[in-house]
């Protein structure tokens, strides 16, 4: 028996689900994967597809097929024995490598829209229409980004599985599509002095000048409402009061603003310049953001204090 294996899509998936994974599964084997040792590329649409803290302005989806001894010595060792052919395919920049995945013009489109997203810039899908996009994985990634940018959720309240079953990356992300929806929506609203605010969830990416090494703080470009708050740096996720603090600026005017800044003075982080962070929080929405979505069933928008 032939087995294609593709250690990015192991590795990238188990690597979000360890760090953001919350919700329950059943029938679903997460990767285990050993990457000591495992020099994988780096740049992939696999990586971009799982990874909150991409950061290139460009991506590859052809793939070559490289030796089992270029993976580390136990994963060689357990295809050796496992009695079935193993090809093994890692990602790369050379236009001689195959669309393994066949992905389609649909799928490339809706990719550089979430590269775009990964990188700080908010791209449009207005101009999509998703009943016309003929692959599952460009419908998956269409409902995360109409999620996350307009807070809008409909196709998601369909009980339907969109994946094949026989397709591990659809598989795979749609679970991250589920997990992700599931993180933004259950802070999608907050009881602060009495008023209950509408919050969307914000996706910064701050590239660190020498002014900002200098200081060892950074604003953050909307006020934040929620202790919800997630900091990468360089892609590793640092850990709240031990390597970074966060900080009320008394200048915001805003009385129930709970943070508007990312410090880490006399803290375990060492963050240098052209580092780079990414840190997702939760703003208010305002009433210009509102527009036509429904935010929380049955609720009228309130703008709080």
């Amino acid at each position: 028996m032939s087995y294609r294996y593709i250690p990015e899509l192991d590795y990238y998936f188990r690597s979000y689900w360890l760090s953001r994974g919350e919700i329950t599964i059943d029938n679903i084997n997460i990767p285990i994967v050993d990457s000591e040792n495992q020099d994988l590329p780096t740049g992939s649409f696999l990586q971009l597809l799982f990874s909150q803290t991409f950061d290139s302005t460009s991506y590859t989806y052809l793939f070559s097929e490289t030796e089992i001894a270029d993976l580390s010595k136990p994963l060689e060792e357990r295809f050796k024995v496992s009695g079935s052919t193993t090809e093994v395919y890692m990602s790369t920049s050379s236009s001689s490598g195959e669309n393994i995945f066949s992905l389609e013009d649909d799928d490339l489109t809706l990719l550089s829209k979430l590269s775009s997203y990964r990188i700080g810039i908010t791209p449009s899908i207005s101009n999509i229409n998703y009943n016309n996009l003929s692959t599952n994985l460009s419908k998956l990634i269409y409902i995360y980004l109409d999620l996350i940018l307009n807070q809008n959720y409909s196709v998601l309240n369909d009980s339907s599985v969109i994946s094949d079953d026989d397709n591990a990356l659809e598989s795979l992300f749609e679970l991250y599509v589920i997990n992700e929806s599931y993180k933004a929506m259950k802070n999608w609203t907050n009881l602060i002095d009495a008023n209950l605010l509408e919050l969307r969830l914000v996706h910064e990416v701050k590239t660190i000048t020498s002014t900002i090494e200098a200081a060892k703080a950074v604003s953050l470009d909307e006020v934040v409402y929620d202790y919800n708050l997630d900091v990468y740096h360089n892609g590793e996720k640092l850990v709240q009061d031990t390597d970074y603090i966060v900080a009320i600026d008394s200048t915001s005017g805003d009385s129930t603003a709970v943070v508007t800044w990312v410090v880490w003075e006399n803290k375990e982080a060492n963050i240098v310049e052209d580092d780079v962070l990414v840190i997702e929080y939760y703003t208010k929405v305002t009433s210009t953001d509102v527009g036509t979505n429904v935010y929380v069933d049955n609720v009228e928008f309130q703008g709080g204090g």
